[in-house]
């Protein structure tokens, strides 16, 4: 069992509860967040709401020409070739930026981390920013 001299865990800004205590606790990480919003100067003050694109893979390869269409662009695992996951992966990039577009109080994150080893230190986050810039989709933001 945890010692109640545990830190707590970030949660972003959320409050959260730690056990055996009613106070409420702010991570220091919502500080930080919430300044790096206000550095923005595209005026974030006016943000309502989250879109959210959740990564599900990263790529591997420097070039992204077919990665829409081809697997060896993106760390597949077996069981995920040869099913046209690019062009879902490629979708949902398009689809999220294209909501942000058309709702300028919105805030569009590509989410997902690090998540096979094996592809290296590649966030799925990442890669689907890498994916909307080379697609020019970014760029409509």
């Amino acid at each position: 069992m945890p010692s109640s001299s545990s830190p707590p865990t970030p949660t972003l800004g959320l409050s959260s509860r730690p056990r055996g205590s009613s106070a409420s606790l702010r991570s220091s990480y919502s500080g930080s967040l919430r300044n790096s919003f206000h550095r923005n100067s595209r005026g974030t003050e006016s943000l309502n709401h989250l879109i959210m694109v959740a990564g599900h893979a990263v790529t591997i390869s420097e070039s992204l020409e077919g990665a829409e269409t081809d697997d060896a662009v993106w760390y597949l695992l077996p069981y995920q070739r040869d099913q046209d996951l690019p062009a879902t992966f490629v979708s949902h990039i398009r689809t999220g930026v294209e909501l942000a577009k058309r709702d300028p109080a919105s805030l569009l994150i590509f989410s997902g981390g690090q998540t096979r080893a094996e592809a290296g230190p590649r966030s799925e986050g990442s890669s689907y920013y890498r994916v909307a810039e080379h697609f020019g989709v970014s760029e409509k933001l």
